[in-house]
């Protein structure tokens, strides 16, 4: 019996991450029950590792630090600062196992990610494990983060990449034998029969601001729509304690906090619009056909691309144009693992 891995991201910093898993399991197990040969699929995780990694002494100084200075200095900032990050030496169920395939979902072909993850993957690789990269970008496409990037798959050799962002499939295409420029993951998160849900607070509209530099805009958008609607905040941080970047304060009475990632989904499944500087907030509302719009000029925004809309406006995304890409992706994935398995 062959063994997919499918090795999730950690929520306990970004609740968004679990957006990305949900969707890439269903997607996962709608190809995998297509496939005739017989086949287990297991999740380990990559919390042991951020962790570790987030475990520093520096941390209240760089929270201060970055409220301060790290919205001007931007991400490229810490590319530079990235070998201060520890690589991942502690236990990880991932190094144990002995998987046929990999399959990796997300923001990952960053510096960020390999230097954590990167010996991991070299010894699941030694190991003869495949490895896909499903519904994957990068984070600030600068010269530094595609060099670094490109080095590490070309260590790794995916069999499969499957993008997210139109960027990561330009500089990345030609380092898997097949390759795809396809849409986050978090977008099949719309199959859940999440909408209709019946919920009291209704109509409401959602708040999503993690950035202390918003926290103005927040204010005044709260302020025009509470006339209308019932108002309800939600954060994409489960654990602000645990997380190096600083997260504004929330009224408890009305801000949705949870480590279950099903609340947020049915929060904005069944909401009127939402309104986030969080990108994966509008992913999923989007998924559920929920109007919404994102204020973040991060590069990552290019996955809203694909659909030929613009987030940074109030948008909302037809059905067909979803369930196309959505099917062919699918489709993609389905003949991938036909042929690995």
């Amino acid at each position: 019996m062959k063994t997919i891995c499918y090795y999730s991201s950690s929520w306990f910093e970004n609740i968004g991450n679990a957006f990305i898993d949900i969707g890439s399991m269903l997607s996962l197990s709608k190809a995998l029950d297509e496939n005739i040969n017989e086949y287990r699929l297991i999740q380990t995780s990559m919390f042991p590792c951020l962790n570790y990694s987030y475990s520093t002494s520096l941390k209240i100084p760089f929270r201060l630090f970055w409220r301060l200075y790290g919205e001007k200095l931007g991400l490229t900032f810490l590319e530079r600062k990235i070998n201060n990050l520890k690589s991942c030496t502690n236990f990880n169920l991932a190094t144990h196992i002995k998987p046929n395939v990999i399959v990796i979902s997300g923001c990952v072909l960053t510096t960020f990610y390999f230097r954590i993850f990167g010996n991991i993957l070299k010894r699941l690789k030694n190991k003869g494990a495949k490895f896909i990269f499903y519904g994957c970008g990068g984070n600030t496409y600068s010269n530094a983060e595609i060099e670094n990037v490109s080095r590490w798959l070309d260590v790794l050799q995916p069999y499969a990449i499957i993008t997210r962002e139109n960027l990561a499939y330009k500089n990345y295409k030609s380092f898997a034998e097949k390759s795809f420029n396809g849409i986050d993951c978090g977008f099949f998160v719309g199959e859940l029969p999440l909408k209709g849900i019946e919920i009291d607070l209704s109509p409401y509209i959602v708040s999503i601001f993690d950035k202390f530099k918003n926290k103005k805009l927040e204010e005044k958008l709260l302020k025009n729509f509470s006339r209308h609607y019932n108002i309800v905040k939600a954060s994409h941080v489960p654990h602000a304690e645990k997380t190096i970047f600083p997260v504004p304060k929330k009224d408890p009475q009305i801000t949705l906090v949870s480590e279950n990632p099903y609340d947020y989904l049915i929060l904005y499944a069944n909401a009127e619009k939402v309104y986030s500087d969080r990108i994966h907030a509008c992913v999923a509302s989007l998924a559920f056909g929920v109007p919404c719009r994102l204020y973040s000029d991060s590069p990552r925004i290019e996955i809203f691309s694909k659909f030929g809309i613009n987030a940074n406006e109030e948008v909302t995304l037809p059905k067909e144009t979803l369930r196309f890409w959505l099917v062919k992706q699918q489709e993609f994935l389905s003949n991938i693992l036909n042929e690995l398995l």
